[in-house]
């Protein structure tokens, strides 16, 4: 889907709409937390890191570590937004989460109708660990209950005669 949103948008605004190397420059700089702002951002949005980097193909990725408690997703997910929404979103945005095993990547598409933006925030640590972790010993205890509920439910045999 990712895809799609960023060739929808460069057929509308322009090829060189997206990820221009001065405009990602500048935007990876919003992304970054300065030595000096470090305990505030620690404070207001439960992140700390350096955040970002300019890839080899001009996408920005910022990785941020949290320290805030969270014990569900949308924990994180909260952490996330409350970041994105003040410090990186801009007129059109697009967000796609990706849950790894150890950390959440948010991928985003934003911009204006001038220039856009394209990487990955990561979201990394002990407490995005543990939410992950958690969320898939959930799953798995799911899956085995319904195995289990499976093997006493009866068994018709008289559909192959």
């Amino acid at each position: 889907m990712l895809d799609d949103m960023k060739s929808m948008l460069a057929v509308r605004y322009g090829q060189r709409w997206l990820n221009s190397e001065n405009n990602q420059n500048g935007f990876a700089v919003d992304l970054t937390i300065a030595e000096k702002d470090a305990m505030r951002i620690s404070r207001k949005f439960g992140l700390v890191g350096r955040g970002m980097f300019v890839s080899t193909d001009t996408e920005i990725v910022a990785r941020y570590e949290v320290v805030k408690p969270v014990s569900t997703l949308f924990d994180l997910d909260a952490v996330f937004y409350g970041w994105w929404g003040s410090r990186a979103s801009e007129n059109l945005t697009y967000i796609q989460r990706e849950i790894g095993d150890d950390e959440i990547f948010y991928h985003f598409i934003t911009g204006t109708p001038t220039h856009g933006h394209s990487g990955r925030i990561i979201l990394i640590g002990r407490q995005v660990r543990d939410v992950i972790h958690k969320r898939w010993d959930r799953r798995m205890k799911k899956l085995t209950e319904a195995d289990r509920v499976l093997a006493l439910l009866p068994v018709d045999t008289s559909a192959g005669t």
